[in-house]
């Protein structure tokens, strides 16, 4: 299975899950290292665009990571309640319980800007990563600036 992630080209080559483990995020909290794929690039491109503001989005250099990982070490997240989204708390533990024990590399998770579409977070420090998880394709990625259409026309 192919799963992809944008980042700042300075750091996407890096797949510790360091730059996660700095702040607490929607499925870990801060201290615990994590790794933030899409399913799908358009989805990790709506990803990166509501967690970063337009005037540094425009100043940074992106670059697109595909990676390729084996689908029987994905497992599916368990019933999350109807109010998941809110539950931020709640959800960081669930994250946060699921890379402490270690049931799989990845963790298939709605994502909150799509639900019907899906996120898969690595755990980097589960044994089977480095065998599990592929580097595929790497290579800058500018997003179209019709996105921006709003801001621009200010």
């Amino acid at each position: 299975m192919l799963i992809y992630r944008i980042g700042k080209s300075e750091f996407i080559e890096d797949l510790s899950g360091y730059g996660a483990s700095l702040s607490n995020n929607r499925w870990n909290s801060k201290g615990v290292f994590m790794l933030y794929t899409s399913q799908h690039i358009s989805l990790s491109l709506l990803e990166v665009l509501v967690h970063l503001p337009y005037e540094i989005l425009i100043t940074i250099k992106l670059s697109l990571l595909t990676l390729e990982i084996d689908e029987s070490k994905i497992s599916d997240i368990d019933q999350l309640p109807k109010n998941w989204h809110n539950s931020d708390e709640l959800i960081r533990k669930r994250g946060d319980n699921w890379i402490a024990i270690k049931k799989s590399v990845g963790l298939k998770v709605p994502s909150i800007i799509v639900p019907e579409e899906k996120n898969i977070i690595l755990n980097p420090k589960h044994l089977e990563f480095s065998k599990s998880v592929k580097v595929v394709d790497l290579k800058p990625f500018e997003a179209d600036r019709r996105l921006f259409a709003t801001k621009l026309s200010l």
